[in-house]
């Protein structure tokens, strides 16, 4: 591999693209220093000042170096950045100053949210539109309070559209994140997609007057997932979350936690009158009680999201069966609801019967 690299090099001065992805395992034992790391990220260092054309780099499976993350630096026409790395590996040096001023897309592969946080500062970019963090540890809420501190003062705010953090391992019962946690990104106009999630990390606690503020804040919101507290309360209830969807009319897929508990809401109680029907096709309800009743709640849902298709939980340790069972049923009741819609339209359009795959 490494010697691929330098003949890459030596070879083509104007390349655009680099994508490596290493497996584990790849290495001998002479491509790994003292401490077991792999070593591929130090040629790189010569071909990346090498390559100063490179719009997108992606170098998945390698931990990159502090000396690498300053090549990285000088390459002013990068777009696309994926890079993987150990806060121990890679500390960031007051003297880095900024880069990446033409940069779209960052992935970060990383041990803990704030050292992407301190990344993030550093870059110039006011065209970075998507940003994605991978943590391989838990990380406190105050560590996501001052990310998305940081988001919101970015040169970025008025064009990111794609904020994605997803956790790979459990973390405390007491790590909470709260409203004010999150409010900075109320600040992104152009938001689309918000998604924190992960193994029971978060635990996200919002309620109706939070989601209200966020319907108002992002027009264009298309997904939201937040993964919720266990057990989720407060949680949002089922007219805060047909409010929500109503005002944010691109909305397609959506994971909160959901009070069960609460009565289904009558329509003529609703302040909300869509002016078309709602995008949303996905609904996740978190780790939410099993539905008390699955006939009332899918009519309601069908009322409201005729283009809902999948409906699912996390299942609860206190009632595994009952939670599976209730929200498969609902999801059933759904589609058969679905299949009679399109039964009328047809017959109203002088066409055949619709056969159920199901059946």
């Amino acid at each position: 591999m490494l010697g691929t690299l330098d003949t890459l090099a030596a070879s083509v001065l104007q390349l655009t693209v680099l994508d490596v992805a290493i497996e584990i395992g790849w290495e001998t034992a002479a491509e790994r220093d003292a401490s077991g790391v792999a070593v591929i990220d130090r040629p790189l260092e010569t071909c990346l000042l090498t390559w100063c054309d490179l719009r997108v780099l992606r170098l998945r499976g390698i931990p990159v170096s502090s000396a690498t993350i300053s090549a990285i630096a000088a390459l002013q026409l990068l777009e696309e950045l994926n890079i993987q790395t150990t806060s121990l590996l890679t500390p960031l040096e007051g003297g880095l100053g900024t880069f990446a001023p033409s940069l779209k897309t960052l992935h970060i592969h990383i041990d803990f949210l704030s050292w992407a946080t301190k990344f993030l500062a550093h870059i110039s970019s006011s065209r970075l539109e998507s940003l994605s963090v991978f943590l391989a540890d838990c990380s406190p809420a105050y560590t996501v309070s001052d990310f998305c501190t940081v988001i919101a003062q970015h040169q970025s705010r008025l064009a990111l559209r794609e904020i994605r953090i997803l956790q790979a391992r459990m973390a405390s019962p007491d790590t909470t994140t709260k409203p004010e946690h999150l409010r900075p990104l109320l600040q992104l106009p152009q938001l689309a997609v918000l998604s924190i999630e992960g193994r029971e990390s978060f635990g996200i606690d919002i309620d109706d007057s939070f989601l209200g503020e966020m319907a108002s804040a992002w027009p264009e919101l298309e997904i939201l997932k937040l993964d919720p507290l266990d057990p989720c309360l407060p949680a949002v209830t089922w007219a805060g979350l047909v409010r929500f969807a109503h005002l944010c009319p691109k909305l397609r897929s959506i994971k909160l936690g959901i009070d069960t508990g609460a009565d289904v809401p009558a329509f003529d109680n609703l302040l909300v009158r869509p002016a078309a029907p709602s995008s949303l096709v996905s609904l996740h309800v978190g780790r939410a009680a099993p539905p008390r009743d699955p006939v009332q709640l899918a009519a309601f849902l069908f009322e409201h999201f005729p283009l809902l298709d999948s409906v699912s939980s996390y299942p609860r340790r206190e009632d595994y069966a009952q939670t599976i069972l209730g929200w498969k049923k609902v999801k059933d009741i759904l589609y058969e609801l679905r299949l009679v819609r399109r039964q009328e339209r047809n017959w109203s359009q002088g066409q055949g019967p619709v056969a159920s795959p199901r059946s």
